[in-house]
């Protein structure tokens, strides 16, 4: 009878005391939580950032007055500056004739583009060059070409959509159309590089590449880096759990010992 009388009195303070904890607790974890997001995303964002930076100067000096890879601008010329005159005459008299012709050059440049491309090679003699130990892949990305007849305003001939719901034989990423490269997914994190070349001159063009570089399992890689931040933020939230454990068990003895007497 004595001790369900006690119990009873002790049992809004217990329910307090347990609301509380749980609540600091809660604020703790969200807490821990948010400090390792931050730091995650801020290693994400650097790394490798002396590597890209690398990456990139050896491929704009290896493709220095080129497109894409070197022969790329080879390609280009003939499959847009050839027509040029064409595309003109169409836009002006048959913009239907104008979409169906865009579409069967941007499929043709894509094929010539991809079945020619260079860039695999290139990318190893870089790896080579600048003796880089890490496992790296790449995605070589081309995300606009646009054509102009006055030097002024540019008519696009291909970028990510342009084509609507219409079925293209162009394989294509968020980015545009991919060229090379067997990198998983291109993001802001792993862009080593984004190249826009015009000229604004009556009848050129305008076109728009980038490269992406990263790592293979790059997250695991910045998680076995983030081990040490992991193992201290865990250890913490241990050693509060057990301070509150005794600290509990402690205020709990002590109120039984207090309502007995």
């Amino acid at each position: 009878m004595v001790k369900e009388k006690i119990n009873r009195l002790l049992l809004p303070s217990i329910i307090l005391y347990r609301s509380i904890a749980i609540c600091c607790m809660a604020i703790l974890i969200v807490v821990q939580a948010k400090l390792i997001y931050n730091t995650y995303e801020l290693k994400n964002r650097q790394y490798n950032l002396d590597e890209k930076e690398l990456i990139n100067d050896a491929y704009k000096q290896a493709i220095r007055n080129e497109v894409l890879f070197p022969g790329g601008a080879k390609i280009l010329k003939q499959h847009i500056d050839n027509n040029l005159v064409k595309f003109q005459e169409l836009y002006t008299n048959g913009p239907k004739e104008f979409e169906a012709f865009q579409k069967q050059v941007s499929e043709e440049l894509y094929k010539d583009l991809t079945r020619y491309s260079t860039m695999d090679s290139l990318f190893r003699a870089i790896h080579t060059q600048l003796a880089l130990t890490n496992d790296l892949q790449f995605l070589l990305i081309l995300n606009n070409i646009a054509i102009t007849f006055d030097g002024i305003s540019y008519i696009p001939i291909y970028h990510k959509g342009v084509f609507g719901d219409a079925p293209v034989n162009i394989r294509e990423v968020s980015q545009g159309m991919l060229i090379d490269g067997d990198l998983s997914f291109a993001n802001r994190e792993n862009l080593v590089t984004s190249i826009s070349i015009s000229d604004p001159s009556p009848n050129t063009l305008q076109v728009s590449f980038s490269l992406y570089v990263d790592q293979y399992n790059r997250q695991i890689a910045i998680l076995k880096q983030m081990v040490p931040t992991l193992s201290l933020s865990l250890m913490s939230i241990a050693f509060v759990l057990l301070i509150y454990y005794f600290t509990y068990r402690n205020w709990l003895k002590q109120k039984k010992c207090g309502y007995e007497v």
